[in-house]
């Protein structure tokens, strides 16, 4: 009954100011508030949250008695901003268990053990602006209450509630996820660094980890199946990246299969921002054979539709009805990173006397085979300008310098060398292994014909300072690579090589996604 509450058709058009539109949403809240209250009295659940249940249908109720002829985000926007001063108290009786209190209720009052839930700075204590009209300024000089007399009044409650206490718990949320630090209260330092001597105070901190480090074992056994499933699998740069960096973690992601839980994006992250990026720049040039300048320049000329069609993605990526706050400005900085590539590409017709690009594909999907292990990959565009094919790869993230310059034999040999060698993850050039795997699939492929080959790297950020440079594709480059891959491949295929787990737990496994059921 839950889940037919929930997933159901309400909004229809999420554009059009419609008040019956608005009535059915509420309908719909109110149904899935009164289902889940059912739901969670059945199942025995604290009446506190019967609590939340009750709140959030009287809410609706408010809203919905009025006639709101507007769009259902705005309606949204009216729940969140109605709901967000609503609080639930807590019950509790002492003699019989716990007592949760707020600050402001533990005044007058001793406690033998005292334990302070969210202790996170910003949250104890909290940052609440003041809902007046005058400035700061303006109460000071009057001698009116400021942010500062919140503050010491915070600070008054929390040192009297600990000055009798026998033991005090203080428990925070160390994770670091979008606008959320991860920091302890100021009071956990103050209480450390200013009276610990003076008082005789004693800290003990304890963490909350999954997973255990079962050593013993220095790898994992490679079994002919495992052989067999490598073979039977296309290899990526991705894959290879990642046994690399471990073996371990290439077993579990490509051998067994295993993958991380889809999650709903909460926040526009680097992967997103890359994937409308991305989006973006094969959609401007996707169904065209060739891209002339006057194309171009139309295109940048369109730069609301271009904001409009960015925020679409995101609304689409974060399933959210309005692209707003910090996602604004993101959705600015992915429209300036399509413009300036937009100008590179402009720039790179004039300066090399071309009408314009023809394009031999958008995001081509490519499958070779080397050495007896097939692999595949996804070439982000494929065009011919004055007789030569280039690869062009779009780059949102690091790009290091030596991998712009593959060209020069002993750049390439250095680029090479740190590739394959252990050495941290951060400093590996994963990107040329990435174009050397491009370059063996269009000419595996026989693209391009007898057209030399080049490479060129659209790093964003570098777009604002450097022109589009081509990297022709030479033997000092591609010759060294075949070999080292060779290597790498027939090591993955024996079955006397385990898949080892890595040493740097600092870059590698501290970003894992199968830390625990490994061990690190």
């Amino acid at each position: 009954p839950l889940l037919r509450a929930v997933f159901a058709a309400v909004v229809t058009d999420p554009a059009v100011e419609d008040a019956a539109q608005v009535r059915r949403l509420c309908t719909w809240l109110r149904d899935v508030a009164g289902t889940l209250a059912v739901a969670v009295k059945d199942g025995g659940i604290l009446l506190s949250e019967l609590d939340f249940a009750r709140q959030y249908y009287q809410g609706v109720n408010l809203l919905a008695g009025k006639t709101l002829p507007v769009r259902p985000r705005t309606f949204i926007r009216l729940l969140d901003r109605l709901l967000g001063s609503a609080a639930v108290p807590f019950q509790g009786e002492p003699l019989r268990g716990l007592q949760v209190m707020g600050p402001l209720e533990t005044r007058c009052l001793d406690f033998r053990q005292v334990l302070i839930l969210s202790a996170n700075e910003s949250v104890f204590p909290g940052h609440h602006p003041l809902p007046s009209f005058i400035p700061p300024e303006l109460r000071v000089g009057f001698g009116l209450p400021t942010a500062d007399s919140q503050d010491s009044i915070q600070a008054y409650n929390f040192y009297r509630l600990v000055q009798r206490a026998e033991s005090v718990w203080l428990i925070y949320d160390a994770r670091t996820e979008g606008l959320k630090s991860g920091e302890e209260s100021r009071f956990v330092k103050q209480l450390e660094y200013l009276y610990k001597d003076r008082f005789g105070l004693s800290f003990k901190r304890s963490f909350a980890a999954a997973g255990t480090d079962i050593g013993g074992i220095p790898e994992i056994v490679k079994t002919p199946e495992d052989i067999e499933k490598i073979k039977a699998r296309p290899l990526s740069a991705s894959a290879l990246k990642d046994y690399l960096a471990c073996p371990a973690r290439f077993y579990y992601s490509f051998v067994c299969g295993l993958q991380t839980d889809d999650e709903v994006q909460e926040n526009l992250d680097g992967g997103v921002i890359g994937t409308i990026y991305h989006e973006m720049m094969q959609e401007l040039y996707d169904g065209r054979e060739a891209v002339f300048l006057a194309d171009i320049l139309t295109m940048m000329d369109g730069k609301e539709a271009l904001r409009r069609r960015i925020e679409e993605k995101i609304m689409e990526k974060l399933r959210q009805f309005e692209v707003s706050g910090e996602d604004l400005v993101t959705a600015e900085i992915i429209l300036e990173y399509v413009l300036q590539t937009l100008r590179r590409d402009a720039d790179y017709l004039q300066e090399n006397h071309a009408d314009a690009f023809v394009i031999r594909g958008l995001e081509c999907k490519l499958k070779t085979e080397i050495d007896g292990f097939p692999f595949k990959g996804t070439i982000d565009r494929l065009d011919t300008v004055g007789g030569k094919l280039r690869i062009v790869d779009y780059k949102t993230g690091k790009v290091q310098g030596d991998e712009k310059r593959l060209d020069d034999a002993k750049k390439a040999a250095s680029v090479i060398e740190n590739l394959f060698k252990n050495g941290p993850v951060q400093d590996r050039p994963d990107i040329a292994l990435q174009l050397y795997l491009y370059d063996r699939l269009a000419r595996d492929n026989g693209l391009g014909g007898e057209m030399p080959l080049y490479n060129a790297i659209y790093h964003v950020t570098s777009l604002f300072t450097d022109p589009v440079r081509d990297m022709e594709v030479q033997d000092t480059f591609t010759g060294p690579m075949a070999e080292r891959l060779s290597r790498l491949l027939a090591e993955i295929g024996s079955a006397e090589t385990g898949f080892a787990r890595t040493d740097d737990r600092e870059n590698v496994c501290k970003y894992c996604d199968f830390k625990n059921i490994c061990g690190r």
